[in-house]
Order: C-alpha cells, then sequence, then structure tokens
C-alpha cells in the first residue's frame, strides 16, 4: 500500500508507465476492425468462389478492379482511468498519462480523475503545455498532510518548451520551467483533482503522436497568392479543424497582410467535413458573393488547406447551396529560392548548388560592393549596397538598367521582395532607440515603412518572405542581436506601408549573427551562444513556420546565413571573407572568387 506522505519526486520513470499496457498506441479506430473482419470473410467469400466456377478462364482482356488499402493514419494513444484507493501521487501520474491521450477522446478518460464539477468545468484545450521528452518532472509536496487529510496539494515542475493556444499557434517557451500546483481533494472515497487549470501537460512526443502541424492558406492581399498561417490541431477530425480555422480567420500577426476571402458570419453544419472516395465535401452557410474572383479565391483557399489532410486528395464545395468550382484554381506565383546572386572578384554571379556562373549584366558594382540580394521571382531584379547608397538593377533581355537611392551605411542586409521593393534602412537620422525603414523600387521610387510595435533596439536588417507577407528582423539592443518577426502591411498595389505586431524569436539569451527565409516556410538564423564554461560556440537554428527547430553546428568565424528551399542549401560568409557551402553535414568551399553571396530569402 502507498504511503500518503508525499516526498520531492523526480518523475523519471514517468516515461517507463507509458509502455505498461494500460497505455498503448493503437491505430485509428476501424481499421484493425476491418482487416479481422476481412480475416473471418476471406476463406468463406474463396469458398464460395470455388464452389460456384468448375473451371477457370485461361485467358481474358485484363480489367481494372479496385482494392481497399488501410489507413495508415497517425497513431492514437489511450489511457485507463483512475484506480481505486490511489493515493494523490499515483492519481496525478495517471492523470498526466490521461491528458496525453486526451486528444483521442476528447479527454474524456483524463475527466475521470476530476471531481464532478471540475469535469464539467475544465477546458483542456484552451492551452497545451509541452516539455521536451527527454526531461523529468519533478513532484512535490505543497501541503502538510496530517493537518488536512481530505486535501491535498502537489507542485509539478519541468522544464518548459512550447506551448499551444485554443486557435492551435504554437509558441515557443520564454520561461524556463512550466510550473502547476494542484489540489486534490477527497470525494466518495478516492481522491480526485480540484479545479485544475484550463490547460494540460504533454511531453514532445506524445505531442506529435496526437496532433499535426498544417497550415491555413489564406489569400494575401494583393489577392495573388496564398499565404501560410500554420496551426497545430489534433490529428483526429483534422479536416474540421482545419476548416473551423479557415472560418475563424487569421491569427492576429497577420490579419493586415492577408485577407480572408470566406464571408464573415460563415458558419459549418454540424456534422463538418465529410470525405468519401478521398473527396471532401464542403458546406459552408454565408452569403453567397456576387464575383467570380472571390468564389475562386474561396475555392483555392479551401481547397490547398483542405488537401493537407491525409484521407483527402480534392474537395466539393458549397456555398449555401450553390456549388461552387474547383476544378480551374491559380497556380499562385512561381518562387526562384535555389537561384542566388553573387558579387565576385569580376562583377556578378549566379549561384546553383556549389556552381557560381557569371552573370552577363551591364552594369557591374564598383571593388567595395556588398549586401547582394536577388527577388523571388526573377533572377534579373538584383541590387547591392554601396558604401550609403543602394543600387537597384534590372535586366530586360539583353539591356539592364538602374537606379541609386540613399540608405544608411549601419544597413547589415538588403531584402528584395516579390512586388520588387528592396527594402533597406533609411539614410535620415533616425530618432534616438528607433530605425528608419525604406523600400526602393527599379525606378528609384522610395516608399518609407512604419513599425507597428516597439523592438527594443535598432532594426539593421529586414529579410522579406518570399510571399512577402512577413519579414524578419534584425535587431541591435547595446550590441547584442536578436530576431524578431513582423507581418508586412501593403496597400493594394503591393506597396509596403509597414510592419505590423513584431514578435521577438528564440528568446534567449545568444547574440544572432544573421537570419534568412529556407523555402517559403523555414527560418534560419546563426547564433553565437556561451556556455557556462566560458566557451562560445557558433550554432544553426531550422526552425519551421510555426514549430518546433533543430540545432547544427556553424563553423567559427561566421559572419552571414542564407538559405535557399531549405536549410540543406545554405551558405555563410567567414570572418576572413570566404564563403562556404553547406554539403550534407559538412562545410564545403564556394569558389574563391566569390566575395558575397546571398539567396533571396
Amino acid at each position: 500500500m502507498r504511503s500518503p506522505h508525499l516526498q520531492e519526486t523526480t518523475l523519471s520513470g514517468l516515461a517507463k508507465t507509458f509502455t505498461k499496457p494500460r497505455f498503448l498506441p493503437r491505430h485509428r479506430a476501424g481499421s484493425r476492425r476491418r482487416w479481422s473482419r476481412i480475416g473471418i470473410i476471406l476463406p468463406l467469400w474463396c469458398a464460395l468462389v470455388v464452389a460456384g466456377c468448375s473451371t477457370l478462364p485461361e485467358s481474358s482482356a485484363p480489367r481494372p478492379f479496385d482494392v481497399s488499402v488501410p489507413d495508415s493514419d497517425p497513431i492514437e494513444l489511450s489511457a485507463d482511468g483512475p484506480t481505486d484507493g490511489a493515493d494523490p501521487l499515483a492519481l496525478l501520474q495517471d492523470f498526466l498519462l490521461a491528458c496525453a491521450a486526451g486528444p483521442n477522446d476528447d479527454f474524456a478518460t483524463a475527466r475521470l480523475f476530476l471531481t464532478s464539477d471540475s469535469a464539467q468545468k475544465w477546458n483542456p484545450e484552451s492551452e497545451v503545455l509541452i516539455y521536451d521528452t527527454s526531461s523529468s518532472l519533478r513532484l512535490s509536496q505543497v501541503s502538510n498532510p496530517e493537518s488536512d487529510p481530505l486535501r491535498q496539494q502537489i507542485r509539478l515542475e519541468v522544464p518548459a518548451l512550447a506551448s499551444v493556444d485554443a486557435d492551435g499557434v504554437m509558441t515557443l517557451a520564454t520561461q524556463t520551467d512550466i510550473d502547476r500546483t494542484f489540489t486534490l481533494v477527497k470525494e466518495a472515497g478516492q481522491w480526485r483533482i480540484q479545479a485544475p487549470e484550463n490547460s494540460f501537460l504533454v511531453s514532445r512526443s506524445s505531442f506529435i503522436a496526437s496532433y499535426e502541424l498544417a497550415n491555413l492558406w489564406f489569400p494575401s492581399t494583393s489577392l495573388d497568392a496564398l499565404v501560410p498561417d500554420p496551426r497545430w490541431y489534433p490529428a483526429r477530425r483534422l479536416a474540421g479543424h482545419l476548416l473551423s480555422g479557415l472560418v475563424a480567420g487569421p491569427q492576429a500577426s497577420l490579419n493586415q497582410s492577408v485577407s480572408n476571402a470566406i464571408p464573415g458570419g460563415t458558419t459549418i453544419p454540424s456534422q463538418g467535413v465529410e470525405v468519401k472516395d478521398r473527396i471532401a465535401n464542403v458546406r459552408l452557410n454565408a452569403a453567397v458573393p456576387n464575383d467570380q474572383k472571390t468564389l475562386q479565391l474561396i475555392a483555392w483557399s479551401v481547397h490547398e488547406t483542405l488537401i493537407q489532410a491525409p484521407s483527402i486528395t480534392g474537395i466539393r464545395l458549397t456555398l449555401s447551396g450553390e456549388t461552387i468550382e474547383t476544378d480551374d484554381l491559380p497556380s499562385g506565383p512561381r518562387y526562384l529560392l535555389d537561384t542566388g546572386i553573387a558579387l565576385t572578384q569580376s562583377g556578378l554571379g549566379i549561384v546553383s548548388g556549389s556552381s557560381v556562373a557569371p552573370l552577363k549584366a551591364q552594369v557591374s558594382p564598383e571593388s567595395g560592393a556588398s549586401l547582394p540580394a536577388m527577388s523571388p521571382v526573377s533572377s534579373s531584379l538584383i541590387a547591392w549596397k554601396e558604401d550609403s547608397t543602394l543600387v537597384v538593377a534590372r535586366g530586360h533581355e539583353d539591356t539592364w538598367s538602374s537606379a541609386r537611392a540613399p540608405i544608411s551605411s549601419q544597413t547589415q542586409g538588403l531584402s528584395i521582395d516579390r512586388f520588387g521593393w528592396t527594402w533597406a534602412l533609411g539614410s535620415s537620422s533616425p530618432e534616438a532607440g528607433q530605425s528608419s525603414i525604406v523600400c526602393v523600387n527599379e525606378n528609384g521610387v522610395v516608399s518609407d515603412v512604419n513599425v507597428d510595435g516597439d523592438v527594443n533596439g535598432k532594426i539593421r536588417a529586414i529579410r522579406v518572405s518570399p510571399d512577402g507577407a512577413r519579414a524578419l528582423v534584425i535587431v541591435d539592443s547595446d550590441g547584442v542581436q536578436s530576431l524578431w518577426m513582423a507581418g508586412v502591411v501593403r496597400n493594394e498595389n503591393g506597396t509596403p506601408r509597414g510592419l505590423h505586431q513584431p514578435n521577438i524569436l528564440f528568446a534567449n539569451s545568444w547574440n544572432l549573427i544573421d537570419a534568412s527565409w529556407s523555402g517559403s516556410t523555414g527560418v534560419v538564423a546563426g547564433f553565437n551562444s556561451t556556455h557556462d564554461t566560458g566557451q562560445s560556440q557558433s550554432l544553426l537554428v531550422d526552425w519551421n513556420l510555426g514549430g518546433f527547430y533543430q540545432m547544427l553546428t556553424l563553423p567559427a568565424g561566421t559572419t552571414s546565413v542564407s538559405a535557399g528551399t531549405s536549410s540543406a542549401s545554405t551558405i555563410i560568409r567567414m570572418s576572413d571573407g570566404r564563403m562556404q557551402y553547406r554539403a550534407g553535414a559538412l562545410w564545403q568551399q564556394l569558389a574563391q572568387t566569390v566575395k558575397d553571396a546571398r539567396y533571396s530569402g
């Protein structure tokens, strides 16, 4: 019998508990039953066929036939309810197991561990608190069991990794620990948890087993591209969650950078999304727009969002009973993310993988030129910096033209967006603690960009995403650089007007070296990190937008980082001026004639 007296406990053994028979992964409901029926029916069917056929045909024309393939859905987790007579510590441990399986049974099992009143009020999906699978949960007793034998309090602590809110938006942890106190009371002679916070705690491995990262695709404000809004939703009923997310609209940081073609006030039938033969029947209840363009945008957005569900390959869409065409959808811009621009000893070059080919252009940078940049949609629009001057060059067949504009000498990077605007720091002296941002097009037209929010430092560089809806912002605060992300606000012609709601990424004490977009939905960032021992190390953070990140080692002396279609196509610049490119786990020397190079991100 367990002692009711709880001492401070490290739950390193909690992971072992997950392997017990009462907490087993299982495949989606129906697949196991389907095959067990087949095992019974198949012998009987074969016997009937043999009995009904005296001879078999020796030759005939081949005919198509269909076979049923078992679902390859993600694994589901399950857990048992509370054990009679369980002490507070055992009950809390089992409750955590039930929470990990909660997304697969709507937390029905987890509610059995709560008092009757708490079970009705608890809303665990308000926030998911995620910790690293390799971490150990620490439990310690807060109250004295002898002072109140019918009421206990247990404190739980574990290093924090991330959290996901009720809308599916993940935020990387800014605090070091998750710290929760659980109150347990006796109800009908059994310990039960009273009034837990509206959240649940889960390890990263259990979270990934039950949730999937998918994008809600919203039209850009220019209505010619779709912009990803990454969300984490339970894999169970994923299509329904995706559709509900689209109807609800984009997250706050994007609400001025995208539009929602789905009319306001739209509702979804209670049955959600019905899937038959891998085709999703989507029914929306809303006022039908009058113009064909809006209807096409609705179909485009819904189609690209829902086909991320493994069970869906196409959609049938109706709006208040009216069928919306889904066969002729736009394709969006074509991004050239595997091509970069280089400044070489002889002029300009095009980077592709490990090779650098000369760019035949009628414009030539001066010997001290730096910070090359290229458009994500055209290799004929490029830019670079000469002292305090921005040069923007455009090629038209065999003819090149260029425009010049004054910029700040403090600019640490240039970025060209898909609308043809080159982002830099303004030449005018900004007020103390603030930075001026300007955008220049190929005709030399300058557009000032306002920042809606405080970035706690001076902006040094902007990196605009391929779709033009987001910007990475490199900020300097007393010699320590950090990375921020903001939504890009534009007018109807695509002209940049502002940065909306900048938020810091990777809130840690590391000093940012440089950052770049990686493909359409990834970010790579170089950091200098100092260990407790005083030793420093350069790290490359590879982050999938809205998800987790992984870290790789960078060569010491890295001063700039740029990625193409993925982190696997990264080029870096060293403090001695050498350029290197990533080749698997190694870094190889780029052509010695290259002085600087960047991909479009």
